[in-house]
């Protein structure tokens, strides 16, 4: 009988960005998608629009929430545990959910896309403001996070480029892969 040797699987991490709805998160989310899978990673996209198609959850009390977000994190943490990386972008209002999500997902890091609500308003591209949706102006500010980007000062290009820098000194990015930005954020 021959030995096997053991190939270690890499635990993929879970980067998951929160704020209002309207703040930007999912065209971040996109550009990080776009800019991982050039440098090589395995990583899939978890988008709250996207998830909602296929689970209902008309549920927005803060336990319906906790219990759709739980879900989610538990779905990225099977991810990563077979090496892929997730980006997942859901508003996420509530500090203590965030906290929980931080608790149960191993290499959980948190990306804060700040937005003020008078912005998030003006901007309201999906009409929930509009609509008045349950919940949509509870958010809590994170205590926690490893970024934070304002979409409201920034451009795009300036917070993918703050969430690029981190991206590099966490996952290590090699950086003689030099891809150009306009050829990831083209992709938008």
């Amino acid at each position: 009988m021959k030995n096997r040797i053991a190939i270690p699987n890499p635990t993929g991490y879970t980067f998951w960005l929160t704020g209002r709805s309207g703040a930007g998160k999912t065209t971040l989310g996109e550009g990080m998608l776009v800019y991982l899978r050039q440098h090589g990673f395995k990583v899939q996209l978890l988008d709250g629009d996207f998830i909602r198609e296929f689970v209902s959850n008309p549920d927005f009390s803060k336990e319906g929430r906790e219990r759709h977000l739980m879900y989610v994190g538990l779905a990225s943490k099977l991810l990563n545990d077979n090496g892929v990386n997730t980006i997942c972008t859901f508003v996420s209002p509530y500090e203590d959910i965030r906290l929980k999500l931080r608790m149960a997902v191993p290499k959980f890091r948190l990306i804060y896309v700040r937005c003020s609500l008078d912005e998030t308003k003006r901007r309201d591209v999906k009409g929930l403001y509009a609509r008045n949706t349950k919940g949509i102006e509870t958010f809590e500010e994170p205590l926690i996070s490893e970024v934070t980007v304002d979409t409201e000062i920034e451009t795009v290009s300036e917070s993918l480029s703050q969430i690029r820098q981190y991206l590099n000194r966490e996952l290590v990015v090699d950086d003689t892969v030099m891809v150009p930005e306009e050829t990831w954020l083209k992709s938008l």
